[in-house]
């Protein structure tokens, strides 16, 4: 019996295609390790996170607009929106960087470019060790 690794993967990262997208990137650049996924951090499950020894934490913002000034996604709804702001107050207050990507910078490669970006830079600083 094989094992469809790709379509495991899908399963374990369930319906989203762009945070799909994001794990297939970071899998593809050797300098990004594996993030964890749907991690609860300040009661907030986040996207994507890597712990020690860097606090990232990367949020997928898949809401768009249709052109109508309504908005879908539970980013870009009042609420959804209030506490993604709420989140990444305190969890830069607690040391997190917080990366947030919409499906552009995805699609441009911006966003993993950004990431193994701040992996390069870990530990080039006295205060990083």
């Amino acid at each position: 019996m094989s094992i469809d690794i790709a379509e495991l993967e899908r399963e374990i990262l369930g319906e989203s295609p762009l945070e799909f997208q994001f794990w297939a990137q970071c899998k593809d650049e050797p300098s990004v390790p594996l993030p964890l996924w749907h991690e609860v951090l300040y009661g907030v499950e986040t996207d994507f996170s890597w712990r020690y020894p860097v606090h990232l934490v990367v949020m997928i913002q898949g809401g768009v607009t249709d052109g109508s000034g309504k908005s879908r996604g539970a980013h870009l709804r009042k609420d959804g929106y209030q506490r993604d702001r709420d989140f990444a107050n305190v969890a830069q207050t607690c040391g997190w960087v917080v990366y947030e990507f919409t499906k552009e910078r995805l699609d441009d490669n911006s966003a993993i470019k950004l990431v193994k970006q701040f992996f390069e830079m870990k530990g080039r600083y006295p205060w990083d060790n």
